[in-house]
């Protein structure tokens, strides 16, 4: 399966191409803004360094949020066109599911991204990383108080970490 994936959600634009069970080309730009200026170029990129073309791709996956509202329209504009050229569907990730995806174990997992104005987006995951709970934006002392709530031995992971740990 060859799965083109996108993320605008917040600062970075990223692409990468997954083919054959391995991550096989990848490119981040910590830009802050003007994904749009970015994201196509980016995806030419990787499927040129994949060694494959656009009719090549079997699906594509976008982030869906939370995040960045204008990052998150441009990501999901760009896979909706690809998708409706190319008649491939489209897999949506949470952005906050993706975070959980990088903790280096089974245990529980608080996935936070720091949604500025003192507010954190966040969510806890269980074993296997199932969502014990709904993508919530909330104070940092509120995300640590989730802390507690989950299941112990757990880990919290994501840009708005070092918001929640003077809470816990």
């Amino acid at each position: 399966m060859r799965i083109l994936a996108l993320d605008t959600a917040l600062a970075a634009c990223s692409a990468a191409i997954w083919c054959a069970g391995r991550v096989a080309a990848r490119r981040r730009d910590e830009r802050g803004q003007a994904h749009a200026e970015a994201l196509l170029p980016m995806i030419a990129g990787v499927l040129k360094e994949a060694g494959i073309g656009y009719r090549d791709l079997d699906a594509l996956a976008v982030t869906i949020g939370p995040g960045s509202f204008t990052g998150l329209r441009i990501g999901l504009a760009t896979a909706r066109g690809l998708s409706l050229a190319l008649g491939k569907p489209i897999i949506g990730v949470g952005t906050l599911e993706a975070v959980a995806e990088m903790a280096p174990f089974d245990g529980s997992v608080l996935a936070v991204l720091d949604a500025r104005r003192g507010e954190v987006y966040a969510q806890i995951f269980g074993p296997m990383h199932q969502p014990l709970s709904a993508p919530q934006a909330l104070t940092a002392a509120a995300a640590a108080a989730a802390v507690a709530a989950a299941p112990p031995g757990g880990v919290v992971i994501g840009s708005g970490a070092a918001r929640v740990w003077p809470f816990i």
